[in-house]
Order: structure tokens, then sequence, then C-alpha cells
């Protein structure tokens, strides 16, 4: 549903996101006028969590990135997290797709609660995402 959720953390006042999102559970910040995915919610983040490298990761987020929720990002970087140790330089080889997932997790992080917010900066942090790199502009 598009009510808020237990949890959620509200980012700004009335509603607003310092990131320039609604917060408060998703209305506005992901509004569903994307194109339905053959997976439902829960087999997206399967998939996600089925990745064995960064580039099968980087993959599934294009394949379903109309379809990419808050809890999807989580995942994604959990995962990316985990397996960027085998890939050290993925966000220079790989920019376009990075720069897709810097697009996606900028306009979902006004919708993470707690943990989807830590997983978030855990998995940027594991997969060494620095403040030299195009996603400084983001904080």
């Amino acid at each position: 549903g598009g009510s808020a959720s237990s949890g959620q953390v509200s980012r700004g006042g009335g509603g607003s996101c310092a990131f320039g999102g609604m917060g408060g559970g998703g209305r506005g910040v992901y509004a569903p006028t994307h194109v339905r995915s053959p997976l439902s919610p829960q087999q997206v983040t399967a998939e996600i969590k089925r990745a064995q490298s960064v580039v099968e990761v980087l993959r599934v987020h294009k394949r379903f990135r109309s379809a990419f929720n808050y809890i999807h990002l989580s995942a994604t970087w959990n995962v990316l997290g985990r397996l960027a140790a085998r890939a050290p330089a993925w966000l220079q080889q790989h920019a376009a797709s990075a720069g897709a997932l810097r697009e996606d997790t900028h306009r979902l992080l006004c919708e993470l609660d707690a943990q989807g917010l830590s997983n978030v900066a855990h998995g940027m942090a594991k997969a060494r995402v620095t403040s030299r790199d195009m996603w400084a502009a983001s904080w």
C-alpha cells in the first residue's frame, strides 16, 4: 500500500525529505507510474540476493529498475557490499550502471527505514564508494 509503515523514518518537516523526495512511506518519491515487473517484488529481491557478481547485481538492477523499490535498493547495496571485495574497481568499470544505481539510491533514500538506511550505508562503505567518487554529490 501507499501508507507509511511502522518503523519508517521521517526526514524533514511536513513530510518533505531533505533529499528532495516526499519521505514517509513512499508517496511521491516512487509513484506507481512505472512499468509492472513480470516478477513479484519478492521475486525481484530473490534475484538480487542470488547474484554472484557485481555485474549480475547491476544487471538485475537494470532489468527491474522500473519496478525498483526501497527494499530492492537495500538488498542491492547489501549484496554489492559483499561482492565488491572481489571487484574493487567496479565503480569505474561500470560507470553507466553505477550512475543509474546512484540515481535510484538518491530517489529512494527517503523511503528507507532505519535498517534499510543502515544496509545502504554499510553496503556503500564495503563497496568502496568514497567521497572522491561521483557519489559525493548525493550526500
